[in-house]
């Protein structure tokens, strides 16, 4: 991420052709562009992924983590964080958003990332005993 600088100048000139010129820097700051990877996309239930920020803004952004459907974010805040997903037996994965919101300290400018997640079925075991 750069900022961009420019350099404005206004020169004006009157009638008796005397002139004047005033110059001015402009910096325009880049906007932000959120990312995260995800250690494991295809987890288990009950299995606790991690997400990390891989976003490029200034150094001081603020985050927001969510997740549809719901599952357990240990710190929504963080630039770090783990995610447990309750226990699927629905005999098919179940896919899951997971959306990082950052908003960049200094410029107040937002932008936001998502990826999908597929938590897989936990198996159900099962057996019968025959009598002989």
């Amino acid at each position: 991420m750069v900022d961009s600088i420019y350099i404005i100048s206004l020169q004006v000139t009157n009638s008796n052709d005397c002139d004047s010129t005033f110059s001015n820097t402009v910096t325009i700051n880049a906007s932000p562009m959120s990312g995260f990877t995800i250690d494991n996309l295809n987890p288990c239930p009950d299995d606790i992924i991690t997400v990390t920020d891989t976003s490029n803004a200034n150094p001081t952004i603020t985050y927001l983590w969510t997740i549809s459907p719901s599952a357990f974010i240990a710190d929504p805040t963080a630039a770090t964080t783990t995610i447990t997903f309750p226990n699927n037996v629905s005999g098919i994965p179940i896919m899951y958003t997971i959306t990082l919101y950052i908003t960049d300290s200094i410029t107040g400018y937002p932008d936001s990332s998502f990826q999908y997640v597929y938590v897989n079925t936990n198996p159900i075991a099962a057996f019968n005993i025959d009598s002989f």
